[in-house]
């Protein structure tokens, strides 16, 4: 067998990270896509079934793609979710329309919104104003859909259901969604919970209200996002500081461009991992070693990232100085992300090795060195942030 050539090892590679990329980018614009269609669906339409107005305010996302790569595992998959528009789906235990109806806290009601064959969706009712009235919960809400159309499970599914123009300027907040199982896999925490903020969610509880609230003002100006807690949701104590891009709340990965070369199995398992769960991933340019948190800057805030000195005392040898990166040159790229990200860096005189800070709140620390050794490699290699 023809050994390959580097050229064509590095065309083979770049093949297949272009593919990866393209699978990973395609299930984030899944959920961008659903995100919008949510968003428009409470802000401009309301429901009449057997005469009666329902306006939801919550509701969960549910979507499969029959060929296609977004295969959230949580969707039921019951017939009555693919191609039957227009028409509510009740919970039910498997996935043919003769199926058991599920009961107690598991009873639930989906709008369907598939035309198609070739995909399931549909949207959990959560919470809705029912003829002027407020239902919460999803059990709640089929109860009551149920009492004032005088329906019976069948009679309410087989009824058509008119969505008409109902116009409102609320803004719509999102969340992972309420109570999935382990089934979910990858797309367990997929923002995929929308919520109307409207004067009832300001004035009530609501499951995980503070993560809508911060998810929604992550990414606005600080000062905005405080002005706008006070003005909208009356939070006049809200810690604006939580908005620091802690890891958790990252949306896109970087590893060092010679990991598919340095570890092609280990790479092969990561990138297979974040293209199921829809994770954006990249590789950096101009590295010297695959441990790029280590020397990567660290991002405060989603317009805002600080850049220390990477010199650590154990690479100050002849050895060390040939793997030791300068982050500066990392971004000496045509890529215009990393661009921008650079633009957005400011620099501190400080020594620092990247692989052992840690975001907490609004507290950036260096742990002790144990808890460092707890945590593991695998961190390291990659450098996590907001875009």
């Amino acid at each position: 067998m023809d050994k390959l050539t580097t050229e064509q090892r590095h065309a083979n590679m770049a093949a297949i990270q272009s593919k990866e990329k393209m699978i990973c980018d395609n299930v984030q614009e899944t959920i961008n896509k659903l995100q919008n269609e949510a968003k428009q669906f409470l802000t401009h339409s309301k429901l009449v079934a057997n005469g009666i107005d329902i306006l939801p305010t919550e509701i969960e996302v549910y979507y499969y793609e029959v060929e296609g790569a977004f295969k959230d595992t949580s969707v039921h998959r019951n017939e009555l979710q693919r191609n039957n528009r227009l028409h509510f789906y009740i919970h039910r235990w498997g996935s043919a329309k003769i199926d058991k109806y599920k009961g107690g806290n598991r009873a639930g009601l989906d709008f369907v919104v598939s035309g198609s064959e070739k995909f399931y969706y549909s949207y959990l009712l959560r919470s809705a104003l029912i003829n002027g009235t407020m239902v919460i919960g999803s059990n709640n809400v089929l109860k009551s859909i149920l009492e004032a159309t005088h329906c019976s499970y069948e009679d309410l599914e087989s009824k058509l259901v008119e969505m008409k123009p109902n116009e409102n300027t609320y803004d719509v907040l999102f969340s992972k969604r309420i109570n999935l199982s382990t089934n979910a896999g990858e797309y367990l925490n997929c923002p995929l919970r929308a919520v109307l903020c409207d004067e009832f969610f300001v004035k009530h509880k609501y499951p995980l209200k503070e993560c809508l609230i911060l998810n929604f003002l992550r990414d606005k100006d600080k000062d905005w996002a405080l002005a706008y807690a006070k003005k909208e949701l009356r939070l006049y104590s809200i810690n604006i500081t939580r908005l620091m891009i802690t890891d958790n709340l990252t949306n896109t990965v970087y590893f060092s461009s010679l990991l598919p070369e340095k570890c092609p199995v280990l790479n092969a398992h990561i990138t297979e991992a974040l293209q199921k769960r829809g994770i954006v991933y990249g590789y950096l340019p101009g590295t010297k070693d695959i441990w790029c948190r280590d020397y990567m800057p660290i991002q405060i805030e989603r317009e805002h990232f600080v850049q220390y000195k990477y010199t650590p005392d154990y690479l100050q040898n002849k050895i060390g100085l040939r793997i030791q990166t300068n982050p500066e040159e990392v971004f000496q790229t045509e890529d215009d992300q990393l661009q921008s990200i650079w633009q957005k860096c400011s620099a501190i005189d400080l020594v620092v090795d990247g692989g052992n800070v840690v975001k907490c709140g609004d507290v950036v620390g260096i742990p002790a060195l144990e808890a460092v050794r707890r945590g593991g490699a695998l961190n390291c290699i990659s450098w996590n942030i907001q875009i």
